[in-house]
């Protein structure tokens, strides 16, 4: 991943990645343990590690570490949390809601495919796990988020 940026970087340049950490957030203690979206995103980080993809379920100082490592200078991080669904007060903030929270029920059925297959979950399981995922998204009254990176 980080091979070819470096090599093709001038000095003083820049190079960003971004990504959305694939962890569920709430400001309202509405996920609980064992919530039908917290199993669903602790399977597929699980899913994803069964293909080598490590990199899926790393918190921003491990990404910041690995570039240092690979030969990056002046490493710079910073996360943001982006809102699912509309609660956010600000209208701005509830836009960028509705569409992460689309995004993210679109994602469940991609993540519902492989990385939870690889786990041994029948199709059954796997379409269950991702409706009930996409149920919890639906809901109206909760403050979920999730950071972008």
């Amino acid at each position: 991943m980080t091979g070819a940026p470096l090599r093709n970087l001038k000095v003083g340049g820049w190079v960003e990645f971004q990504d959305f950490l694939p962890f569920f957030y709430c400001a309202d203690d509405s996920i609980r343990e064992g919530s039908p979206l917290a199993a669903y995103a602790e399977l597929t980080v699980r899913g994803m590690r069964e293909f080598e993809c490590h990199w899926f379920d790393k918190e921003p100082s491990d990404v910041e570490e690995a570039l240092g490592r690979a030969g990056f200078a002046d490493v710079r991080s910073v996360t943001y949390d982006v809102p699912i669904g509309r609660w956010m007060p600000d209208p701005s903030a509830r836009d960028v809601g509705s569409l992460v929270q689309f995004y993210v029920a679109d994602t469940c059925d991609v993540f519902g495919a492989k990385p939870l297959a690889a786990l041994g979950l029948t199709d059954d399981e796997r379409a269950r796990l991702v409706g009930d995922a996409k149920d919890c998204l639906r809901e109206w009254n909760t403050q979920r988020y999730l950071k972008l990176s």
